[in-house]
Protein backbone atom coordinates (compact mmCIF):
# COMPACT_ATOMS: atom_id res chain seq x y z
CA UNK A 1 0.00 0.00 0.00
CA UNK A 2 1.06 3.20 -1.18
CA UNK A 3 2.41 5.20 2.42
CA UNK A 4 0.83 8.40 1.69
CA UNK A 5 -2.76 6.40 2.20
CA UNK A 6 -1.48 4.50 5.46
CA UNK A 7 -3.12 6.77 7.61
CA UNK A 8 -6.19 8.04 5.94
CA UNK A 9 -6.94 4.34 5.15
CA UNK A 10 -6.44 2.95 8.84
CA UNK A 11 -8.43 6.25 9.92
CA UNK A 12 -11.21 5.16 7.96
CA UNK A 13 -11.11 1.43 9.23
CA UNK A 14 -10.98 2.68 12.96
CA UNK A 15 -14.13 5.18 11.98
CA UNK A 16 -16.25 1.93 10.52
CA UNK A 17 -15.23 -0.40 13.53
CA UNK A 18 -16.56 2.26 15.82
CA UNK A 19 -19.79 3.10 13.50
CA UNK A 20 -20.54 -0.76 14.01
CA UNK A 21 -20.46 -0.38 17.49
CA UNK A 22 -21.70 2.63 17.97
CA UNK A 23 -24.86 1.14 15.71
CA UNK A 24 -25.11 -2.21 17.85
CA UNK A 25 -24.84 -0.12 20.93
CA UNK A 26 -27.96 2.19 20.00
CA UNK A 27 -30.03 -1.11 18.98
CA UNK A 28 -29.14 -3.27 21.64
CA UNK A 29 -27.61 -1.20 24.52
CA UNK A 30 -30.67 1.03 25.76
CA UNK A 31 -34.00 0.04 27.01
CA UNK A 32 -36.60 0.75 24.88
CA UNK A 33 -38.96 2.05 27.39
CA UNK A 34 -36.74 4.07 29.41
CA UNK A 35 -33.93 5.23 27.25
CA UNK A 36 -31.68 4.26 30.21
CA UNK A 37 -28.21 1.91 29.31
CA UNK A 38 -28.68 -1.66 29.86
CA UNK A 39 -26.06 -2.76 31.93
CA UNK A 40 -23.00 -5.18 30.89
CA UNK A 41 -24.11 -4.33 26.94
CA UNK A 42 -21.11 -5.68 25.32
CA UNK A 43 -20.78 -2.78 22.39
CA UNK A 44 -21.21 -0.23 25.34
CA UNK A 45 -18.04 -1.14 26.84
CA UNK A 46 -16.31 -2.02 23.46
CA UNK A 47 -16.50 1.47 21.88
CA UNK A 48 -15.23 3.23 24.37
CA UNK A 49 -12.10 0.94 24.59
CA UNK A 50 -11.87 0.90 21.26
CA UNK A 51 -11.77 5.13 21.16
CA UNK A 52 -9.33 4.95 23.99
CA UNK A 53 -7.01 2.34 21.63
CA UNK A 54 -6.95 4.42 18.68
CA UNK A 55 -6.45 8.28 20.82
CA UNK A 56 -3.23 5.95 22.85
CA UNK A 57 -2.05 4.44 19.57
CA UNK A 58 -1.78 7.20 16.94
CA UNK A 59 -0.31 9.43 20.48
CA UNK A 60 2.34 6.66 20.37
CA UNK A 61 2.68 7.17 16.50
CA UNK A 62 2.97 10.57 16.03
CA UNK A 63 5.34 10.57 18.67
CA UNK A 64 7.75 9.12 16.34
CA UNK A 65 7.11 11.68 13.77
CA UNK A 66 9.07 14.27 12.76
CA UNK A 67 8.02 17.62 14.27
CA UNK A 68 9.11 19.57 10.82
CA UNK A 69 9.54 22.84 11.07
CA UNK A 70 6.50 25.50 12.47
CA UNK A 71 7.82 28.16 10.36
CA UNK A 72 6.83 26.38 7.32
CA UNK A 73 4.55 27.98 4.98
CA UNK A 74 1.28 26.27 3.76
CA UNK A 75 2.42 25.39 0.22
CA UNK A 76 5.24 24.03 2.00
CA UNK A 77 3.13 21.49 4.43
CA UNK A 78 0.46 20.68 1.92
CA UNK A 79 1.59 19.55 -1.47
CA UNK A 80 -0.10 19.97 -4.82
CA UNK A 81 -3.35 18.14 -4.60
CA UNK A 82 -4.41 15.85 -7.68
CA UNK A 83 -7.68 15.79 -9.41
CA UNK A 84 -9.26 12.82 -7.48
CA UNK A 85 -8.40 14.25 -4.02
CA UNK A 86 -9.89 17.90 -5.38
CA UNK A 87 -12.76 16.06 -6.16
CA UNK A 88 -13.08 13.82 -2.83
CA UNK A 89 -12.52 17.46 -1.01
CA UNK A 90 -15.14 19.29 -3.19
CA UNK A 91 -17.81 16.28 -2.35
CA UNK A 92 -17.14 16.93 1.17
CA UNK A 93 -17.39 20.58 0.52
CA UNK A 94 -20.84 20.14 -1.09
CA UNK A 95 -21.95 17.83 1.72
CA UNK A 96 -21.27 20.35 4.20
CA UNK A 97 -23.10 23.49 2.36
CA UNK A 98 -25.90 21.30 1.52
CA UNK A 99 -26.33 20.16 5.41
CA UNK A 100 -26.49 24.04 6.33
CA UNK A 101 -28.71 24.94 3.72
CA UNK A 102 -31.51 22.04 4.24
CA UNK A 103 -31.18 23.17 8.36
CA UNK A 104 -31.60 26.62 7.45
CA UNK A 105 -34.56 26.11 5.07
CA UNK A 106 -36.26 23.99 7.87
CA UNK A 107 -35.65 26.10 10.57
CA UNK A 108 -37.80 29.09 7.96
CA UNK A 109 -40.26 26.63 7.76
CA UNK A 110 -43.68 28.12 9.89
CA UNK A 111 -44.56 26.22 12.94
CA UNK A 112 -48.21 25.04 10.77
CA UNK A 113 -45.85 23.26 8.26
CA UNK A 114 -43.57 21.55 11.19
CA UNK A 115 -46.84 20.53 12.71
CA UNK A 116 -48.42 19.66 9.68
CA UNK A 117 -48.57 16.54 7.02
CA UNK A 118 -45.30 17.86 5.82
CA UNK A 119 -43.87 17.18 9.40
CA UNK A 120 -41.83 14.48 8.43
CA UNK A 121 -39.48 16.63 6.12
CA UNK A 122 -38.26 18.45 8.66
CA UNK A 123 -37.83 15.64 10.59
CA UNK A 124 -35.61 14.11 8.45
CA UNK A 125 -34.07 17.59 7.52
CA UNK A 126 -33.27 18.10 11.35
CA UNK A 127 -34.21 21.57 12.33
CA UNK A 128 -37.30 19.92 13.66
CA UNK A 129 -35.49 16.40 15.12
CA UNK A 130 -32.18 17.31 16.40
CA UNK A 131 -32.21 21.12 16.72
CA UNK A 132 -35.82 21.03 18.33
CA UNK A 133 -35.12 22.14 21.69
CA UNK A 134 -33.77 25.65 20.45
CA UNK A 135 -36.25 28.91 20.36
CA UNK A 136 -37.73 28.57 16.98
CA UNK A 137 -36.55 32.31 16.19
CA UNK A 138 -33.15 30.88 16.41
CA UNK A 139 -32.86 27.25 15.04
CA UNK A 140 -31.24 28.65 11.38
CA UNK A 141 -28.28 29.14 13.88
CA UNK A 142 -27.32 25.46 13.39
CA UNK A 143 -27.34 25.78 9.72
CA UNK A 144 -25.53 29.00 9.69
CA UNK A 145 -22.45 27.30 11.20
CA UNK A 146 -22.22 24.84 8.58
CA UNK A 147 -22.23 26.83 5.70
CA UNK A 148 -19.93 29.47 6.96
CA UNK A 149 -17.68 26.10 7.21
CA UNK A 150 -17.89 25.16 4.19
CA UNK A 151 -17.65 28.73 2.15
CA UNK A 152 -14.78 29.25 4.35
CA UNK A 153 -13.03 26.33 3.47
CA UNK A 154 -13.83 26.55 -0.30
CA UNK A 155 -10.72 28.35 -0.95
CA UNK A 156 -8.49 25.39 0.43
CA UNK A 157 -9.73 23.71 -2.82
CA UNK A 158 -7.60 26.18 -4.92
CA UNK A 159 -4.99 26.59 -2.45
CA UNK A 160 -4.40 22.36 -2.17
CA UNK A 161 -4.64 22.43 -6.21
CA UNK A 162 -1.82 25.35 -6.98
CA UNK A 163 0.20 24.42 -3.52
CA UNK A 164 3.56 24.08 -4.19
CA UNK A 165 3.04 26.46 -7.75
CA UNK A 166 2.71 29.50 -6.89
CA UNK A 167 3.88 32.05 -3.81
CA UNK A 168 1.96 32.13 -0.31
CA UNK A 169 -0.81 34.27 -0.30
CA UNK A 170 -3.35 31.81 -2.42
CA UNK A 171 -5.47 31.28 0.88
CA UNK A 172 -6.97 34.02 2.99
CA UNK A 173 -5.52 33.46 6.70
CA UNK A 174 -9.20 34.85 7.99
CA UNK A 175 -11.33 32.56 6.49
CA UNK A 176 -9.56 29.70 8.01
CA UNK A 177 -10.27 31.07 11.50
CA UNK A 178 -13.98 31.65 11.12
CA UNK A 179 -14.73 27.41 10.98
CA UNK A 180 -13.29 27.35 13.86
CA UNK A 181 -15.62 30.20 16.00
CA UNK A 182 -18.51 28.33 14.06
CA UNK A 183 -17.91 25.09 15.50
CA UNK A 184 -17.79 26.36 19.04
CA UNK A 185 -21.08 27.94 18.35
CA UNK A 186 -22.30 24.55 17.11
CA UNK A 187 -20.72 22.88 20.23
CA UNK A 188 -22.35 25.44 22.29
CA UNK A 189 -26.11 24.74 21.07
CA UNK A 190 -25.65 21.13 20.61
CA UNK A 191 -24.45 21.01 24.17
CA UNK A 192 -28.03 23.00 25.27
CA UNK A 193 -29.93 20.85 23.62
CA UNK A 194 -27.64 17.65 24.91
CA UNK A 195 -27.28 18.81 28.24
CA UNK A 196 -30.81 17.69 29.22
CA UNK A 197 -30.53 14.33 28.90
CA UNK A 198 -29.02 12.42 32.02
CA UNK A 199 -27.42 9.82 30.54
CA UNK A 200 -23.86 11.38 29.05
CA UNK A 201 -23.66 7.64 27.04
CA UNK A 202 -26.92 8.78 24.87
CA UNK A 203 -24.86 11.54 23.37
CA UNK A 204 -20.93 11.71 23.81
CA UNK A 205 -19.53 11.03 20.67
CA UNK A 206 -21.16 13.79 19.19
CA UNK A 207 -20.19 16.43 21.34
CA UNK A 208 -16.44 15.17 21.22
CA UNK A 209 -16.35 14.81 17.55
CA UNK A 210 -17.23 18.44 17.41
CA UNK A 211 -14.36 19.11 19.95
CA UNK A 212 -11.93 17.70 17.88
CA UNK A 213 -13.04 19.36 14.60
CA UNK A 214 -12.56 22.74 16.37
CA UNK A 215 -9.05 21.52 18.03
CA UNK A 216 -7.94 20.16 14.21
CA UNK A 217 -9.18 23.16 12.21
CA UNK A 218 -7.16 25.44 14.46
CA UNK A 219 -4.32 23.33 13.90
CA UNK A 220 -4.83 23.69 10.23
CA UNK A 221 -5.53 27.38 10.41
CA UNK A 222 -2.02 27.89 11.98
CA UNK A 223 -0.24 26.32 9.14
CA UNK A 224 -1.41 29.41 6.73
CA UNK A 225 0.15 31.73 9.71
CA UNK A 226 3.41 29.42 9.30
CA UNK A 227 2.93 28.36 13.08
CA UNK A 228 1.93 24.50 11.99
CA UNK A 229 2.08 21.65 14.15
CA UNK A 230 1.85 18.26 11.74
CA UNK A 231 2.14 15.98 14.60
CA UNK A 232 -1.06 17.73 16.25
CA UNK A 233 -2.92 17.89 13.36
CA UNK A 234 -2.40 14.20 12.13
CA UNK A 235 -3.62 13.53 16.32
CA UNK A 236 -6.67 15.68 16.29
CA UNK A 237 -7.75 14.85 12.60
CA UNK A 238 -7.63 11.41 12.79
CA UNK A 239 -9.54 11.17 15.65
CA UNK A 240 -12.15 13.76 14.47
CA UNK A 241 -12.92 11.58 11.44
CA UNK A 242 -13.18 8.19 14.25
CA UNK A 243 -15.26 9.82 16.18
CA UNK A 244 -17.37 11.75 13.29
CA UNK A 245 -17.87 8.48 12.06
CA UNK A 246 -18.69 6.95 15.38
CA UNK A 247 -21.47 9.96 16.11
CA UNK A 248 -23.10 9.35 12.11
CA UNK A 249 -24.81 6.28 14.30
CA UNK A 250 -26.63 8.28 16.70
CA UNK A 251 -28.41 10.76 13.96
CA UNK A 252 -31.57 10.54 12.41
CA UNK A 253 -31.13 13.80 10.89
CA UNK A 254 -29.74 13.70 7.05
CA UNK A 255 -28.65 17.61 7.37
CA UNK A 256 -26.50 15.98 10.32
CA UNK A 257 -25.52 12.91 8.52
CA UNK A 258 -24.50 15.26 5.56
CA UNK A 259 -22.37 17.35 8.05
CA UNK A 260 -20.66 14.29 9.74
CA UNK A 261 -20.13 12.85 6.43
CA UNK A 262 -18.86 16.07 4.70
CA UNK A 263 -16.47 17.20 7.48
CA UNK A 264 -14.59 13.46 7.80
CA UNK A 265 -14.40 13.59 3.83
CA UNK A 266 -12.63 17.53 3.97
CA UNK A 267 -10.09 16.12 6.92
CA UNK A 268 -9.19 12.66 5.21
CA UNK A 269 -8.18 14.68 2.08
CA UNK A 270 -5.59 16.64 4.51
CA UNK A 271 -4.45 13.69 6.40
CA UNK A 272 -3.59 12.15 3.14
CA UNK A 273 -1.63 15.19 1.68
CA UNK A 274 0.12 16.31 5.03
CA UNK A 275 3.91 15.76 4.25
CA UNK A 276 4.37 14.30 7.59
CA UNK A 277 2.07 11.85 7.38
CA UNK A 278 3.99 8.86 5.21
CA UNK A 279 7.25 8.86 7.17
CA UNK A 280 6.00 5.77 9.47
CA UNK A 281 4.87 2.78 7.89
CA UNK A 282 4.12 1.02 11.34
CA UNK A 283 0.46 2.22 12.32
CA UNK A 284 -1.56 1.24 15.89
Amino acid sequence: MNKQAVLPVLTIAGGGAAFFLRLCQNRTGFDPSTGLPIPGNVCALALPILLAAWALGLLWWVRGLPSGDPSAPFRGVFPSAGTAAIAVFSCGLLAILMSGFLDIFAALLSPSVLTGQSGFLTGALSAAGAWAGLPSRIRFIPGLTSVLCGLCLAPSAFALRTSGKRQDGTLQDELLLIPVVALVVRLVISYRISSVNPILMAYYPGLLALILLILTFFRFASFVYSDGAPRRFIWYGAMAVILCMTAAADTASVSELLFLCGMALVLIIFLSLLRSAPTHTHLP
